[in-house]
């Protein structure tokens, strides 16, 4: 017997279609007059056909496009590993709430026709680098032969496209910004194995999203209601006086470190204890719920850190790739091979590191892309970078006095560059949290917060394997005169 068309559509591997249109619709918002200026703008300009990446601001199902950034020719249009690449790139420069949401090409009708198995393949590249949480990457088309773009999205199928409705508005957007400077005083432990240590640093830092998440948050020195709107705070958050952030502690117990649960016996690991503050921002729409720009700041914050630490253990390999030139053979050689393996830092020998700072610039879009600036470079050393991968024009040099006004609070005058110190003792740390009442936030004390007004360099010391090493928390700025209680404070 022929199953009916209702049994089919039971198994949801059978019938594709349906289950297509009964996914949750999609909803695109873009400014009419933007949209049409960039068409009109690309077909002034004399060149051949190219692409580039879209930018927007996602809530749910909701999608608003907020720049288009070309991504540099390659070797052919709309070569998807050279694209997949360029947009990974460009997402990993994106502040919490913004993200690459597809890519755009522009050409003639004909070219742009020849072009959709290309299309697909790199909107299935961009799906897969969101995972779960970009539905549909959408593609724009510029035809340099009509007046009116076309929008398409990726069928769920992965292999189509299909017309995407575009819902147009009068102006852009307008964006509020939040801001969080995350006061970091944790203990990663790291051991040969295995395991690379930068699989060992992430995992481990992964973690400290959680403290994260569990703590009790302020914004603007006021806890929000459950289901407050960013509407609702009161006033806009802009990129001069954007909404504070402030994480506080639940209770009184010592909060665990980064290296809670790690495996291995503590006495055989090396311990690196990471120091200093951490900026976030994020930036949401009016009708976005204040608790997912609490979640989102909580994961800008947990990528920051892992981000800084993979860049440092990459700077530290290449450092040993220099030194091992000047090294006899056979020592040369075994350095050689632990790099290779992921043993970047020498658990033996104590030493002190820099891990970089977050540069944030400011785009006339309304909100800021970031790029990290390593100890070893100079801070306008991002310039090219930015002018290579979003085709920004920054200033070479830049007065010291000026460098927080063009790279953001991690570069202000009183925030030295990262230095390293000493090696650090194996002295035991310990912190103590103070469980936060809710008349202490609404005045604004931060009795025992994991945030801080000001950011600071943030720098961290290897440790020598010590079977006296004890856990640390994340440590919390205090106010009042609150002692750290259960140990001695390194």
């Amino acid at each position: 017997r022929t199953p009916s068309p209702t049994a089919r559509c039971a198994d949801r591997g059978c019938c594709p279609s349906h289950h297509e249109r009964r996914r949750p619709k999609m909803s695109v918002h873009v400014c009419g007059d933007w949209i049409a200026a960039k068409l009109e703008e690309k077909q002034r300009q004399p060149g051949s056909a190219h692409a580039g990446v879209l930018l927007g601001a996602r809530t749910g199902q909701s999608t608003t496009v907020l720049r288009m950034v070309r991504t540099p020719d390659g070797m052919e249009l709309l070569d998807t590993a050279w694209h997949a690449a360029h947009a990974k790139t460009l997402d990993a420069m994106t502040p919490g709430g913004i993200e690459v949401c597809g890519a755009f090409v522009f050409g003639t009708s004909a070219k742009l026709a020849s072009l959709e198995s290309k299309a697909i393949a790199l909107l299935a590249a961009i799906g897969k680098m969101h995972g779960d949480n970009l539905q549909g990457p959408m593609l724009l088309l510029l035809p340099s032969d009509a007046k009116k773009p076309t929008w398409k999205v990726l069928a769920s199928s992965g292999n189509r496209l299909q017309p995407l409705d575009v819902k147009l508005t009068s102006s852009m957007p307008q964006l509020h910004c939040f801001a969080s400077n995350w006061k970091v005083d944790t203990k990663f432990a790291l051991k040969n194995g295995a395991q690379k240590q930068v699989e060992q640093l992430k995992s481990q830092a992964s973690r400290l999203g959680g403290f994260l998440r569990d703590a009790v948050v302020a914004v603007d020195a006021s806890v929000p209601a459950p289901d407050a709107t960013v509407g609702q705070l009161g006033r806009q958050g802009s990129l001069e006086r954007p909404h504070e952030v402030a994480f506080y502690s639940r209770q009184r117990v010592a909060v665990p470190s980064a290296a809670s649960g790690a495996e291995g016996d503590p006495a055989e690991c090396a311990w690196l204890r990471v120091r200093g503050v951490l900026h976030g921002r994020v930036f949401a729409l009016s009708k976005d719920a204040v608790a997912d720009v609490i979640e989102l700041m909580c994961k800008d914050l947990t990528v920051s850190l892992e981000t800084r630490l993979s860049l440092l253990l990459e700077d530290e390999a290449e450092e040993a790739e220099a030194e091992g030139e000047e090294d006899e053979p056979e020592r040369a050689e075994a350095r050689r091979r632990a790099v290779n393996a992921g043993a970047v830092l020498e658990l033996d020998v104590a030493k002190s590191f820099a891990l970089p700072r977050r540069a944030h610039v400011r785009l006339d879009s309304g909100f800021s892309v970031c790029d990290y600036v390593s100890v070893a470079e100079e801070p306008m050393a991002c310039a090219e970078r930015f002018n290579s991968l979003m085709a920004l024009d920054l200033p070479e040099e830049v007065d010291s006095v000026d460098l927080g006004e063009v790279l953001g609070p991690e570069f202000e005058i009183g925030v030295s560059a990262p230095q390293p110190s000493g090696p650090a003792e194996t002295t035991p740390i310990a912190a103590a949290s103070q469980s936060l009442r809710d008349d202490d936030v609404r005045d604004g004390q931060q009795s025992q917060s994991l945030s801080d007004e000001s950011p600071k360099a943030s720098s961290m010391n290897l440790v020598l394997p010590a079977a006296a090493a004890a856990m640390v928390a994340i440590a919390a700025a205090t106010v009042a005169a609150l002692s750290l209680g259960g140990g001695e404070e390194s």
